[in-house]
């Protein structure tokens, strides 16, 4: 038997978010072409996971004011993951909002490589 719940995407959900997690945004963001059309996204290191995560108009505004519109800029960024309730076509579902907190030292020069333990930017 396969254990299926250990299943992890590519990408961060609403849905896994626990209120207050934190993620290390390990890379420039880039534009993918996606089941929605062009979105942008940026690798992060969550739960010690490399993973993406969808970065919105909103939460690109965010991060913007705090480090930039450059998002190679970003690299080393500490966000705080929350979720809320987002009504689309009828239906509400769970989006991701981010809090920019900091940066984290990075520990190599090949920051896309660079996992940092959670307690290291908490």
């Amino acid at each position: 038997m396969v254990d299926t719940t250990k299943y992890v995407s590519e990408f961060i959900r609403a849905d896994e978010i626990k209120e207050g997690d934190k993620a290390l945004i390990i890379g420039e963001a880039t534009y993918e072409t996606g089941q929605f059309g062009e979105q942008l996204v940026a690798p992060v290191d969550y739960k010690k996971d490399q993973r993406k995560l969808n970065i919105n108009r909103t939460n690109c505004d965010t991060l913007n004011k705090k480090w930039g519109s450059d998002s190679n800029k970003w690299v080393g960024g500490v966000i705080e993951l929350s979720t809320y309730d987002v009504k689309i076509r009828k239906e509400t579902k769970k989006a991701i909002e981010i809090t920019p907190i900091g940066k984290a030292k990075m520990q190599s020069k090949l920051q896309e490589e660079v996992f940092v333990k959670e307690e290291d930017y908490s």
